[in-house]
C-alpha cells in the first residue's frame, strides 16, 4: 500500500466513526448512512480539501455529510425509515437525538460547528478550538449564543 493509501486509510479509520454516526442519525437507516459514509470519502478525494489545521478536516467532512444527505432529501432519493427509538438499537450513541439535530440546522453555521462538535461529537472546548482554528474564549461564546439563539426561538428553559 502506497503512502497516500495508508495515510488516507488511517483518516477513514479514525474519523469515519463520527462521520457514520452523524449519517445514520440524519438518515436513521444503516445503509443510507453507508451510503452518505462513502460519498463523503469519495467527496473528500475528489475535491481534495486543504485545512489550515488538521483538526478542521472533522468539522468539513461533517458538514459535507449534512450537505449531502440534504441534497438526497431534496432529490427524495431518502427518508427515515426506521423510528428514532430504534436508533440505539442499530448502533446509533443513545444520546444522539434527531431533534437536537433539526434544532441544530437552525443555527448559523458557526454557531452550529461549534454547538455539533460539543453536544453530539463530544468533543471538548478545547479541542472545538483546535478544530475550527478558533480560541477557547470564542468556542465558550459560540456555544453561549447558540444556547441563547435556541431558547429565544424555541422558548424553553435550559434547553441545553
Amino acid at each position: 500500500m502506497t503512502d497516500a493509501k495508508a495515510e488516507f486509510a488511517e483518516f477513514v479509520r479514525l474519523l469515519g466513526p463520527s462521520v457514520y454516526r452523524l449519517a445514520l442519525a440524519i438518515t436513521g437507516s444503516p445503509d443510507m448512512a453507508d451510503d452518505l459514509f462513502q460519498q463523503t470519502f469519495l467527496l473528500m478525494l475528489e475535491k481534495k480539501p486543504s485545512f489550515s489545521c488538521a483538526a478542521q478536516a472533522r468539522v468539513w467532512l461533517l458538514k459535507s455529510v449534512r450537505k449531502l444527505a440534504a441534497s438526497s432529501f431534496r432529490r427524495g432519493e431518502s427518508a427515515r425509515t426506521y423510528p428514532l427509538e430504534s436508533a440505539g438499537e442499530r448502533g446509533a450513541p443513545d444520546s444522539l437525538d434527531f431533534e437536537l439535530l433539526d434544532l441544530l440546522n437552525t443555527l448559523p453555521e458557526k454557531y452550529r460547528q461549534a454547538t455539533l462538535l460539543f453536544y453530539v461529537e463530544d468533543m471538548s472546548i478545547s479541542d472545538i478550538s483546535k478544530a475550527l482554528c478558533i480560541t477557547v474564549p470564542a468556542v465558550k461564546t459560540r456555544l453561549m449564543r447558540a444556547r441563547k439563539m435556541l431558547r429565544d426561538v424555541y422558548g424553553k428553559e435550559n434547553l441545553l
